[in-house]
């Protein structure tokens, strides 16, 4: 097994990792250099994104934000936020509606829950007490506007939030990442839904909150080109980032 994960590893020699100041940008970019340490990948550390050119045989590791650029310079496919995939709407075990700004502030019942449907990361996801707040992110997205779209839910009180990381439609692990230490999820829930995403990308991370009535609920799926590790094993975190980056550059394995 681990001479066939090996295999399908090669062809990447050497990594561009993130920094600011000099310094990498979160704990994820440790996880990574680790990662490529133990798999004698060459890194590099970039702060302008235009100073590296990245060719054959290369990757970039960065947040979601720079990652956007670099697929949209190397002409990779760069995909929509995984979010909620369609299949996996009933393991919310709650009401998801995708609407515009407008559409919402004129219909939503408060207080509600709101984050982006078609631009990850584009604001993060919380909370929404009224109408004059939820209008403010309109100016979030200067093309858009009122026009942007949202993903919006009843407003769930979650106790404790795990992040399962899968690669191949196997789950990796699990790991807390906040919330109450003794409020643990029902694994067997969470591997029916796993199990449920068969069109799901090579690698990625899914996220798990406990409510305060012991229920255990799908709160959304992450893209495993960059994903927090919140303690996973360097070897299998790089691993996730370099299968995805394969799969959106459209490389063999």
């Amino acid at each position: 097994m681990f001479a066939k994960e090996l295999q399908e590893l090669k062809g990447i020699t050497k990594a561009y990792i993130q920094t600011i100041d000099g310094e990498y940008v979160n704990d994820g970019s440790f996880f990574f250099k680790n990662g490529c340490d133990l798999l004698r990948i060459e890194t590099e550390k970039f702060e302008d994104l235009s100073s590296i050119d990245v060719k054959e045989g290369e990757m970039v590791y960065a947040g979601v934000p720079v990652m956007i650029q670099v697929f949209e310079k190397l002409g990779g496919l760069m995909p929509p936020p995984l979010d909620v995939p369609e299949c996996l709407v009933p393991y919310c075990k709650r009401e998801i509606r995708i609407s515009t700004l407008e559409e919402l502030a004129n219909s939503a019942k408060f207080p509600i829950f709101v984050k982006p449907a078609d631009t990850g990361k584009l604001f993060s996801g919380q909370v929404v007490s009224c109408k004059e707040e939820l209008e403010l992110f309109q100016y979030v997205d200067e093309i858009c506007g009122f026009q942007t779209k949202v993903f919006s839910s009843e407003v769930v009180k979650i106790v404790s939030e795990f992040r399962c990381f899968v690669i191949r439609g196997e789950i990796y692990d699990c790991r807390k990442y906040k919330g109450e230490f003794s409020a643990t999820p029902d694994f067997k829930f969470i591997k029916e839904c796993v199990d449920a995403y068969q069109d799901s990308p090579v690698a990625y991370g899914i996220d798990f909150g406990v409510t305060d009535k012991g229920d255990t609920i799908l709160i959304e799926a992450n893209d495993g080109y960059s994903l927090g590790p919140y303690g996973f094993d360097s070897y299998n975190y790089t691993r996730m980032m370099i299968l995805r980056w394969k799969e959106l550059m459209r490389l063999d394995f």
